[in-house]
């Protein structure tokens, strides 16, 4: 009975959370106007 209920209630969860973060990731690479990456050569 604990497995029938927990693990797709865990699975839920967890996507649920993981797409509230990313969304708040993304916007906070949007506010502060986040870049790729880049090298500098010593110039």
């Amino acid at each position: 009975v604990h497995l029938l209920l927990w693990i797709p209630l865990a699975l839920v969860l967890c996507l649920t959370a993981l797409r509230l973060i990313k969304g708040v990731l993304l916007t906070l690479q949007y506010r502060n106007k986040a870049a790729e990456g880049r090298l500098d050569h010593g110039e």
